[in-house]
């Protein structure tokens, strides 16, 4: 276990894990200023709460077929070729949003969009292998808190915009500044990252599938973490997309008041990060996961029952708590715990396609979800989708405190 100036000292000295942290952390300027406010701006430009669902539904389709492939092409043609593909395919959408009057519009923007999860795995791959062995817990977590900083002043202030201009003009205020650092981000990663030495390339493409499947066949950690995962996210994408939605119209916050709230969240996330890091290397992942699992149950049973601001406040706590233990996760095999599980199981040359892997099959499960919640929420009641997520994350979490077992020892 690496003392916290060694994870510094190593942190910062890397080139590579310094600019994809730069990079990232201009990404999240750009987005978090309006991202949170997306489903309004597509309501306000006409769409239904249904229509948003199937909007979100298809994205979600795209990104599945595209991560696998991703996988295989960021271990056969290199890591820094599939981010920079990403980042060129993420700088299009902004100036789709920011021009069009339809919400119709939104579907070749979403759909670029999530073409652009090609670069995922490369991303995750190099990231990881940017990092010590002994301290891919911390270093990753301390990555998710860097780079995790802008979401602490942006989204207040998105949410002030907001309620200053209005939903389309203030959106398109924030998309504008959106166009700007994603042009940041593409530089930085031309410029400054460079491509790790990879071996696997001179392989078989046959023998490098066959390798893959024969370790998925024989690890009962991937199966578990992708069962899991796919409850997990399946419950957690029943809401994701409306939570900004059920607050404005059910609770009655107005932008603003989310805009603090999730500042708050993220600023809770992001102090227990790098924290939950080191605690999963020095005890284990699988803690760690689980404390995240337990919070986020709690916190969105308190969310559905909310009737205030304060109460809205205190479930995004509890789910920023949560989140920071599991490092930050974006959905739910993204956050430091999960990614250095991942990476402790499968060798370097391999891990591209892993990661490819396990976002296909996540995602193949999980697409529906979106698109279900928001049927539910528009037909039936707006209250099931967060009862439903709150069991299948009961169910998700049980799986992991029976089933999931840690390596002894951690791939290189």
């Amino acid at each position: 276990m690496a003392s916290f100036r060694a994870v510094l000292h190593g942190f910062f000295s890397n080139r590579n894990v310094v600019a994809l942290t730069v990079s990232d952390f201009a990404f999240i300027i750009g987005v978090t200023v309006w991202w949170p406010f997306q489903a309004l701006y597509i309501i306000e430009l006409g769409a239904t709460t249904e229509q948003l669902g199937i909007l979100l539904t298809s994205q979600a389709i795209v990104s599945v077929v595209f991560q696998y492939p991703g996988g295989v092409l960021a271990d056969r043609y290199g890591r820094k070729r599939m981010i920079m593909v990403g980042a060129i395919l993420r700088s299009i959408p902004p100036l789709i949003y920011l021009l069009t009057d339809s919400w119709l519009f939104f579907f070749p923007g979403l759909l670029i969009d999530a073409v652009a999860i090609v670069d995922f795995p490369a991303w995750n791959a190099l990231l990881m292998e940017s990092l010590s062995t002994e301290s891919r817990g911390a270093g990753y977590g301390l990555y998710r808190t860097i780079s995790g900083l802008p979401g602490i002043f942006i989204q207040p202030i998105g949410g002030v915009i907001m309620d200053a201009f209005g939903i389309v003009l203030g959106t398109r205020l924030c998309l504008a500044v959106n166009e700007v650092t994603m042009v940041v981000y593409a530089l930085i990663i031309r410029f400054f990252v460079s491509e790790p030495v990879q071996t696997e390339a001179a392989r078989p493409l046959r023998e490098r599938h066959g390798s893959l499947l024969s370790r998925v066949r024989a690890l009962p950690t991937i199966w578990v973490l992708i069962l899991s995962g796919s409850l997990l996210g399946f419950g957690q994408n029943l809401t994701t997309s409306y939570l900004v939605v059920y607050a404005i119209e059910n609770i009655g916050l107005t932008k603003t008041q989310w805009g603090i709230i999730s500042a708050a969240f993220s600023v809770l996330a992001m102090s227990l990060t790098t924290p939950s890091g080191f605690l999963g290397d020095r005890v284990g992942r699988k803690s760690c996961i689980l404390i995240t699992q337990v919070l986020t149950l709690f916190s969105t049973l308190i969310f559905v029952n909310s009737r205030a601001f304060y109460d809205t406040l205190a479930a995004r706590a509890v789910a920023g708590v949560g989140q920071g233990f599991g490092g930050w996760a974006r959905g739910p095999m993204m956050g430091s715990n999960w990614q250095a599980l991942i990476a402790d199981v499968t060798p370097g040359p391999e891990r591209g396609r892993m990661l490819g892997l396990i976002g296909t099959v996540m995602g193949a499960i999980t697409t529906p979800s979106t698109g279900i919640g928001g049927y539910l929420y528009q037909n039936v009641s707006s209250v099931i989708p967060f009862y439903l997520n709150a069991g299948l994350t009961g169910l998700g979490t049980l799986l992991i405190a029976l089933f999931l077992k840690e390596p002894k020892e951690k791939a290189r």
